[in-house]
């Protein structure tokens, strides 16, 4: 079972610290906000490397997928590439996702309420139902000539990540809601 002291730095707090400065970089199209990933991905490896460590190696493959979406960003402002303004609603809308998500999976770890469990559960299946209809929203906007060809890489690159991101933190939460029983 997974449980976190309110009082020091957490695995989630840090892969939320990332999950912003990445967002940061992708609105702001700077390099700059992704610098600080090395620093927090060292901070998450000592405290998952830790003997007495609650936290599972699935924390780390979190952050992976979090480097995933940083990556893919790294490469849209290398080469310049833009996102229509739906686009980027989109990928706003589930950067704040999984945000909140994180959030709340940090509650469920100090509470271990099952109720919560439920919640994040049901918006982890809501936000994974986003993602299949942005998709299909955006394979219509390639086939119109909307969207461009690298666009279009780029965009279902950071899809693939979100949904992988979404579906670690489901198996955080039911592997905690098993432990409630």
């Amino acid at each position: 079972m997974y449980s976190v002291s309110p009082k020091s730095e957490t695995p989630i707090e840090i892969l939320r610290k990332a999950l912003k400065n990445i967002y940061t970089a992708f609105i702001k199209h700077d390099h700059k906000y992704l610098q600080e990933l090395k620093t927090l991905n060292k901070q998450l490896n000592i405290m998952c490397q830790k003997k007495d460590s609650l936290f599972p190696p699935v924390f780390q493959h979190i952050f992976n997928d979090i480097n995933n979406l940083a990556d893919t960003i790294n490469i849209k402002i290398q080469e310049g590439v833009l996102f229509s303004d739906k686009a980027i609603f989109e990928m706003r809308e589930l950067f704040e996702g999984m945000d909140e998500l994180m959030r709340h999976m940090q509650d469920l770890l100090l509470t271990q309420n099952p109720i919560l469990a439920q919640y994040i559960l049901r918006k982890t299946t809501e936000y994974k139902d986003k993602m299949r209809c942005f998709t299909t929203e955006h394979e219509e906007r390639l086939i119109k000539g909307i969207c461009l060809p690298r666009s279009s890489t780029l965009y279902l690159n950071l899809m693939e990540a979100f949904k992988d991101l979404a579906t670690r933190m489901e198996t955080i939460v039911k592997e905690c809601k098993g432990n409630m029983s």
